[in-house]
């Protein structure tokens, strides 16, 4: 994020910069800086060529909550550049809530690319998160060690911590609580360290969780309330991941 503010600082009217800035804060969990960044950005995109304002726009709608409106843009981006690993990501990640069958079908074809695009991790990423949303626990549990290999061996912290989060996830929903316990605290660690204060947040959102189901009740009052406070510091005031 460090970076992008002083890419935006130094080139301010530049479209391709801001929607950077904007796409980031949106990930770290910055969502009312990320929209206003989102904003600018489209405003400034009008002499762009096609591709680049499609860009820009879908990055403007996601910001801005609109993920179908935003899924339909990179759609559009998708067909034009299907082997482009980047836009690939950005329609699996817009799909993975509003339908995460075409989000994980995305991910598929993302991970035939040829290497190196084909073994990013952060297809893998995409694809776990998908099969979340879909319930499919076991897979997730499957499919996350080769992932977690993958972003550890690219030096990729947050993003290993974020693939463990999704793996402490579903070892609560398939029953192995002790499991979840590990995991999460290992992915909070990984997530304090690396300043990725949205990460953490999610981490105690699920620890909540965990005491209810084991009615650890002042425990997960008490998780709850610190997960919140994180959002609030980041400006996600809805606490969405």
């Amino acid at each position: 994020i460090r970076r992008l503010r002083s890419a935006a600082a130094a080139d301010p009217r530049h479209p391709l910069v801001r929607a950077a800035l904007a796409h980031g804060l949106s990930l770290a969990g910055h969502d009312l800086e990320a929209r206003a960044e989102g904003q600018r950005a489209l405003a400034l995109a009008a002499d762009l060529p096609r591709e680049s304002r499609l860009l820009v726009e879908g990055i403007a709608l996601r910001t801005a909550g609109k993920s179908t409106e935003a899924a339909e843009v990179y759609r559009s981006l998708w067909l034009l550049r299907p082997g482009n690993l980047e836009i690939g990501l950005l329609l699996a990640q817009s799909l993975a809530r509003i339908d995460p069958q075409k989000s994980y079908d995305v991910a598929a074809k993302l991970r035939a690319l040829p290497p190196p695009a084909g073994a990013n991790p952060r297809i893998g990423l995409a694809a776990l998160e998908a099969l979340g949303q879909l319930g499919r626990s076991q897979e997730v549990l499957d499919q996350a060690p080769p992932v977690i290999a993958e972003a550890r061996a690219r030096g990729l912290t947050a993003l290993e911590a974020r693939i463990i989060h999704f793996q402490a996830t579903a070892h609560f929903y398939v029953g192995n609580t002790g499991q979840t316990r590990a995991l999460i605290e290992r992915a909070r660690q990984m997530f304090l360290a690396e300043g990725e204060i949205l990460g953490a947040a999610n981490t105690f959102q699920v620890t909540c969780a965990m005491s209810v189901h084991e009615a650890r009740y002042e425990a997960a009052e008490r998780d709850c309330a610190e997960s919140l406070r994180l959002y609030r510091r980041v400006g996600s005031p809805n606490g969405a991941a």
